[in-house]
């Protein structure tokens, strides 16, 4: 086994971030940053996200990316801000259950096994845990960002506004957030590619409507950070029609307030094709001004509404969606499984026990429309308010293909 301090200390990367140059790191990784200008963008971005920030321990997360703990108080949206931590709501409140009749795809589903905790240690030797006080921040790399052409592609991620497919449903409600549990697997992606599985809680899908969301799920892509070709944990906002872009911590806009959860880190609990299946239950839900992002049954952080800067999303949404979403150029990958709906549970991808929460009332299983759908290529089955324990639920995916028209 290596030396548990193996890992480059922090403070000898961030040091580094000022000695690299666009040669040092086109010489030995595949850099596709657009120009000199374009890297010196990406340093400089990445100086502000590190600059000041003290680590008090690091380890190598399930996919092998180094992860640091860094002061709560010393993340991008806390640092540059003068804002302090909101304290975490009350747990959302109980939703309805189905217990009849029996639910026979139980033995199947696993608890999916935890990111972090006290007992397990990386390849290194080093403890997957963070100080109290701390929060787990992937570490963002000049090489990982010069993966893109520019810094506002790599914060979009590796689509850079490549075009999109996707096998949803949405229910156009005033609300304020809902949550599923969302089935993980592992589609293969090949060059720009990106997979995922999602929710999308924006403004309503209308003409001369400023989009405004906040999504989250997992998501399989490469090249671009921190997407690679694990199914990794996102958390993603726009308060500008796609303008601006930030998934996880990679900028300002979140705020991470426990210490539980990594942000863009590989989800290692994988549905096998016939076999056990794995599924994480997350959502968003806005309370005290705040989008609040719950995961596993815990407030992991939030986004401020300041941040829509009076938009829809700063007081309500006004749709909701569940389901997967892919990008390329030309070929598009597999969505979920890879498998279409029908070949239904163990083979297809699902999401379940969908709720929203309506402006006013109590957590409810969603009333979901199937929406943009390309039947070559994917394809969404939904029951709503099923008599099962899966209340509201939906299969979605398919293979891929070229064009997907």
């Amino acid at each position: 086994m290596s030396d548990r301090y193996s890992l480059q200390p922090f403070h000898e990367f961030r040091e580094s971030l000022s000695a690299e140059t666009y040669d040092d790191v086109r010489a030995r990784a595949n850099v596709k940053a657009e120009s000199g200008e374009a890297f010196e963008e990406m340093r400089s971005h990445l100086l502000k996200l590190y600059g000041g920030v003290e680590v008090a321990h690091s380890f190598l997360e399930s996919g092998s990316k180094i992860v640091d703990c860094i002061p709560i108080e010393q993340q991008p949206s806390i640092r540059h801000s003068g804002q302090t931590v909101l304290p975490p709501p009350p747990q959302p409140p109980g939703v309805k259950t189905y217990p009849d009749p029996l639910d026979p795809t139980v033995p199947f589903r696993k608890a999916p096994p935890p990111q972090l905790h006290p007992d397990r240690y990386d390849s290194l030797g080093n403890q997957m845990w963070c100080p109290v006080g701390t929060i787990p921040m992937i570490r963002l790399t000049l090489a990982e960002l010069a993966n893109s052409k520019t810094l506002k592609d790599a914060l979009r991620s590796a689509s850079g506004g490549d075009p999109k497919r996707w096998a949803a449903a949405y229910q156009q409600i005033d609300h304020l957030g809902g949550s599923s549990y969302i089935n993980v697997w592992g589609p293969q992606v090949f060059g720009v590619q990106n997979s995922a599985s999602q929710q999308w809680f924006s403004t309503p899908l209308a003409p001369f409507v400023t989009y405004q969301s906040v999504e989250c799920g997992w998501r399989v892509g490469t090249p671009s950070p921190p997407f690679d070709a694990n199914p990794r944990l996102f958390i993603y906002f726009t308060p500008d029609d796609h303008v601006t872009n930030i998934y996880n911590l990679m900028g300002p806009g979140f705020v991470q307030q426990s210490g539980t959860a990594v942000l863009g880190a590989e989800l290692t609990g994988v549905s096998q094709p016939g076999g056990d299946q794995f599924d994480y239950n997350m959502g968003f839900f806005l309370t005290g001004n705040a989008w609040w992002f719950s995961f596993n049954g815990q407030w992991i952080g939030y986004y401020p509404t300041s941040l829509f800067q009076g938009g829809g999303l700063a007081t309500s949404a006004g749709s909701a969606g569940f389901g997967g979403e892919t990008s390329g150029i030309g070929a598009f990958p597999a969505m979920g499984s890879g498998a279409f709906p029908l070949a239904g549970f163990q083979h297809a991808a699902y999401q379940r026990n969908i709720f929203v929460t309506p402006v006013g009332g109590a957590a409810q299983p969603a009333n979901l429309l199937p929406g943009q759908q390309y039947p070559s290529c994917y394809n969404t089955v939904v029951s709503n308010n099923s008599p099962t324990t899966w209340g509201t639920f939906m299969y979605f995916g398919g293979p891929g293909g070229i064009g997907c028209p």
